[in-house]
C-alpha cells in the first residue's frame, strides 16, 4: 500500500514533525510513504530515512505558503498521476484543502484522509485562515476519513458538522522523540552567567498569540518575588520583540533569554527543571510529551485541545487554567520547591510517553489505512 502524504513543509510544527516520524514507523506494516512537500525542505528533512521519497513541488519564488500552494497545483496534480497512492493524506487545513480541489483535476483518485492538528475554531484568527476553514468544511465530507490528533477537535469538528462523526478517528501525535533526536550537545549551556543553583525553566514553540507567552513573562515576573530563577524560551515568530519588551517593562529581562530557534531542543530540555506550556489553546501539545520523554516535569495550561488528554493532574504533571499568571507562578514555585513532586513527574512521565511513541502511533494509522483501503476494494 502507497501512503502520500502532503504538508506545507519538513519544519516548522507538530504536523510537520508527526509526517516525518511517522515515515519512520509506517514501512514495517508494509506501508510505502511518499512525502509530497509544497515548499523547502525545513529542519526536520534530515530526520527523514534515505529510503523515503520526498517530492518537492514545483512553486514560483515566493515566501506565501498560500501562494506557493495554490500556483504548484498543476505540480502537485503532475505528482499525483506520477505517484499513484492509494490513499492521500494531506496534513492541516490549506493542504487538506487544495488535496480535495486538486484531486477533481487528477487522472488517478486516490482515497482522501484529511489529517488535522488544531483547534478548528479560533477567536483571534486572520481572514486568510478563516476562509480556508470555511471552504474546507464546505468540502470536508467528500473525504473517506479524517484524522485528528485529541479528541476535543474531534468533538469541535462534530458540533460543526454532526454527519462527520463516524468518519473521524482520533490517533494522538507520535510525541515521543526519534532516537537520533535525543542527542546531548556538549556545546549547549543553560546559564545566563556563572551562577549555576538558580532554578530552569524551559518554555518552547513558535512566539505567536497561541502559545500566550505574556501570562508566562507576567508568572515568572511572580516567581522572581519568591526566590532567583531562568526562564529560556526557545522558538521565533512575530511576537519576539513584544514579548522582549514585556520582559523589560516587568523588569525580568536580565532572568529571560530568548533563544530563538534551535536545531535540536531537547539538549535544552536534559538541562532544565521544569518546562511550562502557557497555551491558550493546542491541537495535541507535541512539546508536553517531548519533555517528559527527557524526564522534565511538566506545567500545562488546560488549554483545549490535549493537555488534558496527556496530563492527569497531579500524577505526571500540572494543569492550571489558561491566562491566568497568578495560578501558573503558584503552580511553578510549588514545583520548584517539592523535589518528590518532581521526581514523581518524571518516574511518571516517562511511562506516560510509550502512549505516544512511533511504533504505537504508527500501529494505529496503519489500521486506518488498511479499513480505509479495504472498503476502496470492496465498491
Amino acid at each position: 500500500m502507497k501512503i502520500m502524504f502532503f504538508l506545507p513543509s519538513l519544519g516548522g510544527g507538530g504536523a510537520e514533525i508527526l509526517a516525518v516520524r511517522l515515515a519512520s514507523g509506517l514501512r514495517c506494516h508494509g506501508i510505502t510513504p511518499v512525502l509530497v512537500v509544497a515548499k523547502d525542505a525545513g529542519e526536520f528533512k534530515y530526520l527523514v530515512p534515505k529510503d523515503v521519497e520526498v517530492v518537492f513541488l514545483k512553486t514560483p519564488n515566493i515566501r506565501s505558503s498560500s501562494l506557493k500552494m495554490f500556483f504548484g497545483l498543476l505540480s502537485f496534480v503532475v505528482n499525483l498521476n506520477k505517484i499513484k497512492p492509494d490513499i492521500l493524506v494531506p496534513f492541516l487545513p490549506l493542504p487538506s484543502l487544495f488535496s480535495l480541489l486538486s484531486i477533481k483535476f487528477a487522472r488517478h483518485k486516490p482515497a482522501v484522509i484529511v489529517s488535522l492538528h488544531s483547534k478548528i475554531i479560533t477567536k483571534k484568527s486572520g481572514l486568510s485562515y478563516r476562509s480556508v476553514i470555511f471552504f474546507l468544511l464546505k468540502m470536508i465530507n467528500e473525504a473517506n476519513r479524517i484524522i485528528v490528533v485529541s479528541r476535543g477537535i474531534k468533538n469541535e469538528l462534530s458540533e460543526l458538522i454532526p454527519s462527520l462523526n463516524s468518519k473521524i478517528n482520533v490517533i494522538y501525535n507520535i510525541g515521543k522523540p526519534l532516537p537520533e533526536q535525543l542527542v546531548p550537545n556538549g556545546e549547549v549551556s543553560l546559564s545566563i552567567d556563572e551562577i549555576k543553583c538558580r532554578k530552569k525553566f524551559l518554555a518552547c514553540g513558535r512566539l505567536v498569540e497561541a502559545k500566550d507567552y505574556p501570562t508566562l513573562l507576567k508568572a515568572f515576573s511572580i516567581v522572581l518575588q519568591e526566590f532567583d530563577a531562568e526562564l529560556y524560551i526557545l522558538g521565533d515568530g512575530p511576537k519576539r520583540d513584544q514579548l522582549i519588551r514585556l520582559s523589560q517593562d516587568l523588569n525580568i529581562y536580565s532572568r529571560v533569554k530568548f533563544l530563538g530557534f534551535v536545531d535540536n531542543p531537547f539538549a535544552y530540555m536534559m538541562l532544565a527543571d521544569i518546562f511550562v506550556l502557557s497555551s491558550q489553546w493546542e491541537g495535541f501539545g507535541n512539546v508536553i510529551v517531548e519533555a517528559m520523554s527527557v524526564g522534565l516535569p511538566v506545567i500545562s495550561t488546560k488549554c483545549p485541545y490535549g493537555p488534558e488528554e496527556i496530563i492527569k493532574n497531579g500524577v505526571n504533571g500540572i494543569l492550571v487554567e489558561p491566562s491566568n499568571a497568578v495560578d501558573l507562578a503558584a503552580a511553578m514555585v510549588r514545583l520548584s520547591n517539592d523535589s518528590e513532586l518532581r521526581e514523581k513527574f518524571k518516574k511518571n512521565g516517562l511511562l506516560c510517553c510509550d502512549n505516544y511513541s512511533v511504533s504505537k502511533i504508527s500501529a494505529d494509522y496503519a489500521e486506518v489505512f488498511r479499513d480505509v483501503f479495504s472498503n476502496i476494494d470492496a465498491k
